[in-house]
């Protein structure tokens, strides 16, 4: 109950900013260009992956949809580890 009501919270607060959740510049065309090269993109965060998913529904730019799409089903949750633990990239 109190995971739900937190990432309630936090969805709503996304859904709310005055200008949507910044993006990086050239993000979408840097990672199209690499996944047309052949590279696997793959998403891991530290952050449940529907907090991630939520961010990108609320872009600023309107290209969360097409974020979300250059990384398929390939979302992984890295859990307590910090970063860069290799574990959850290898």
């Amino acid at each position: 109950l109190l995971y739900d009501a937190r990432e309630a919270r936090m969805m709503e607060y996304l859904q709310h900013l005055p200008n949507g959740v910044p993006m990086a510049p050239y993000l979408i065309e840097t990672l199209t260009g690499l996944s047309e090269e052949g590279t696997v993109l793959s998403f891991v965060s530290n952050n449940p992956i529907q907090r991630a998913l939520c961010a990108m529904r609320f872009a600023s730019n309107q290209q969360g949809d097409a974020l979300a799409k250059l990384f398929g089903t390939r979302y992984f949750e890295a859990g307590t580890e910090q970063k860069p633990a290799p574990e959850v990239y290898l």
